[in-house]
């Protein structure tokens, strides 16, 4: 049984990294892992020693690729997602009628991907049964653990004559043919069949219920592209009626072994359904670039406990190397407020470790990371360009660190955390690197005091227009107010009629207005909690509170009955009879 020393590093749980910096390997003779577990001197010598070529982690898993895409890999991107599938991507797949092109490019994949670590990919193939067995066979031989797809997309009108099943009962069988052909391939234990709908615009309702239908029969999982672009959410929701999860789900198409490609538009609906079904999402940042107009909101749905992975959906995506996605996502910018914490130059590192340790106990603090001396310079000088300066002084001049990750953006609280931790003995300086943080809420301040401003403007607008409207009403009932008072009427009497007036108008105003803050806040909230996610804030818009909706028309009703006081206050004095 082959058995391998290496430094390992791995995931056990979500946000937590564990290293074994001298591991042992155990793998039986079909080359799968039996046992991880440190090493001892007393296991022998009869072992492969890994660890002076690099560091060993788990292999990559791509959740997204269109493997007969792979000749045109970094190429032919310069149009939106509808005009590149017609002008280079159908006429490409339609090649993979030929076998033996099919078996060259699928090799030249499978050993690509399994250079660059990818030891179990999810693919897309063609229409073209033959190929994509092709493809699954390929994954057997080289020992790639897959989940291959034979394409069905049969809707005339969104696909290319020479490129479509011919109708769903074509694209529902030819997919059962494909599922009983790679299940019976000799010596088979990691290559499984997926049920493959292109996406919705390019298969017809039948096709898409049948495929179902058959998920369900069979087991299978299901792989398919759910909110890819604007264009095709676009399209989904004027055919369907609703979003594409929604869609899927009701072609019994969402389930347990499904993943779904891209979800950029996807929203907290979306997302609550697909953790119902428990359904994944592969996250192509990439392709996303290219071909979404949308960032996937990859916060939120880990926030949700949405399952998430990546996918380089080549050719989408221009790199058939999975860190490549992995680096789209963390280059960009620090989405995480941070302190940085200076030690003094003497405190050890046995006690920074300590020191960091300690901190978890403190409250609003969800993680630390430790820097040392050394390891500021090492990385100083990689980054810096003055290495050979660096190396001429006599000695290291960077002092240690402690990087903390506070579990709230408010400034407040990370106000608060600062001058704690300034306080800890061995601190000489805490600096808030949350840059991000100010600029959103100076935007939500300026918001507060715009929206503060525009209430006080409406509330003048109110007041000058029933004021306006009360005048125009006493002054079109002039001779009826002169025959009032001749016949005894007192100005109380006169008045009252056109306060409750002045109530009226302003109450119907205020429901009016009610009803067009609750239909803004609904038209405007998935795009504004979708900004605040991506600041990695914890808020969300929502409705207005059940008082205010008592207290908006009331406060109207009198703001109108202030109007129509005014009013008749100011005009009703200069009507008098004149005998």
């Amino acid at each position: 049984m082959p058995r391998f020393r290496a430094d390992l590093l791995h995931s056990p749980a979500r946000g937590r990294i564990e290293r074994i910096e001298d591991a042992l390997v155990c793998v039986d003779t079909d080359g799968e892992i039996t046992s991880v577990s440190p090493f001892a001197a007393t296991q022998g010598d009869d072992l492969t020693d890994l660890r002076p070529q690099g560091v060993l982690i788990p292999g990559l898993v791509d959740l997204h690729i269109h493997a007969p895409q792979f000749p045109q890999l970094g190429t032919a991107l310069d149009v939106p997602l509808e005009d590149w599938l017609w002008r280079y991507t159908f006429p490409l797949e339609a090649r993979y009628d030929d076998v033996d092109f099919a078996r060259k490019v699928y090799d030249a994949l499978v050993r690509r991907l399994l250079a660059n670590g990818t030891t179990t990919a999810v693919y897309f193939a063609t229409i073209h049964g033959s190929a994509s067995l092709a493809l699954a066979q390929a994954c057997v031989d080289l020992g790639q653990r897959a989940l291959v797809g034979r394409v069905a997309m049969d809707h005339p009108e969104a696909c290319p004559d020479d490129y479509r099943d011919e109708n769903a009962e074509t694209a529902i069988r030819d997919t059962a043919d494909f599922i009983d052909a790679v299940r019976a391939i000799p010596g088979n234990r990691r290559v499984e069949p997926a049920i493959t709908p292109r996406f919705i615009p390019a298969c017809t309702d039948a096709a898409l219920r049948g495929l179902g239908e058959l998920a369900a029969r069979t087991g299978a999982p299901v792989q398919t592209h759910c909110s890819e672009s604007d264009w095709e959410h676009r399209f989904v929701h004027d055919r369907c009626g609703t979003s594409d999860t929604r869609a899927l789900d009701s072609f019994g198409l969402l389930t347990r072994r499904t993943v779904l490609a891209h979800a950029g538009f996807i929203d907290n609906a979306d997302m609550d359904l697909i953790h119902r079904r428990g359904s994944g999402i592969a996250h192509c940042p990439l392709s996303n670039l290219y071909f979404a107009n949308a960032v996937f909101p990859l916060r939120r749905a880990l926030d949700k406990s949405l399952h998430v992975g990546l996918g380089t959906d080549i050719s989408g995506g221009p790199s058939a190397f999975l860190l490549d996605n992995a680096r789209a996502i963390t280059s960009s910018w620090d989405g995480n407020a941070h302190l940085s914490v200076f030690l003094e130059m003497d405190v050890a590192e046995n006690r920074q470790r300590q020191m960091a340790s300690e901190w978890l106990k403190l409250d609003h603090i969800d993680d630390t990371k430790v820097i040392t001396r050394q390891q500021a310079l090492e990385e100083f000088q990689a980054l810096s360009g003055f290495g050979d300066v660096l190396q001429a002084l006599p000695d290291n001049p960077l002092p240690p660190l402690i990087v903390v990750f506070p579990d709230s953006t408010d400034p407040v609280t990370l106000g608060d955390l600062e001058n704690r931790l300034a306080e800890q003995d061995g601190v000489d300086l805490v600096q808030l690197d949350v840059e991000w943080v100010r600029r959103l809420h100076a935007l939500i301040e300026l918001g507060e005091r715009l929206i503060s401003a525009l209430t006080r403007a409406l509330a003048a607008a109110v007041v000058l227009v029933v004021v306006n409207t009360i005048r125009l009403g006493i002054e079109s009932r002039r001779d009826e107010i002169v025959v009032v008072k001749i016949v005894g009427g007192t100005d109380g009497f006169v008045r009252r009629p056109f306060l409750y007036t002045g109530f009226c108008y302003g109450f119907a105003g205020g429901v009016v207005a009610m009803i067009l803050v609750q239909s803004a806040l609904w038209w405007l909230g998935g795009p504004i909690d979708e900004l605040l996610a991506l600041y990695n804030s914890e808020d969300s818009l929502t409705g207005m509170a059940a008082s205010s909706l008592l207290v908006m028309p009331l406060f109207s009703g009198i703001l109108g009955l202030l109007g129509a006081w005014l009013a008749v206050g100011r005009h009703l004095g200069e009507i008098e009879p004149n005998f």
